[in-house]
């Protein structure tokens, strides 16, 4: 079976999570390998995880409170990738 179409994006893991966004968009795909300085993969991000992030900011804004992620704080798609693996997601 095919997993990902080639080729394969990989984004940097200090990447803006918006500069992510807007290229998933651009490209028209659902994922990217997420990378450190060496070009090992460090993680992957999908669409279904950069929701799962908007609806923590959302939630967080409308509650005014932060949860356990502290998602507001997350600048990067490295940061993102590793809080969800953390989270065993």
């Amino acid at each position: 079976k095919l997993f990902m179409s080639t080729p394969v994006k990989y984004i940097e893991q200090s990447t803006p999570i918006r500069k992510v966004i807007f290229k998933m968009l651009e490209d028209k795909i659902s994922c990217v390998i997420v990378g450190n300085d060496q070009r090992d993969a460090v993680g992957i991000i999908t669409t279904d995880d950069l929701l799962w992030h908007l609806a923590n900011l959302l939630n967080n804004e409308t509650e005014k409170h932060r949860s356990f992620w502290d998602i507001a704080n997350l600048q990067t798609i490295g940061e993102v990738a590793r809080k969800l693996s953390d989270a065993g997601i």
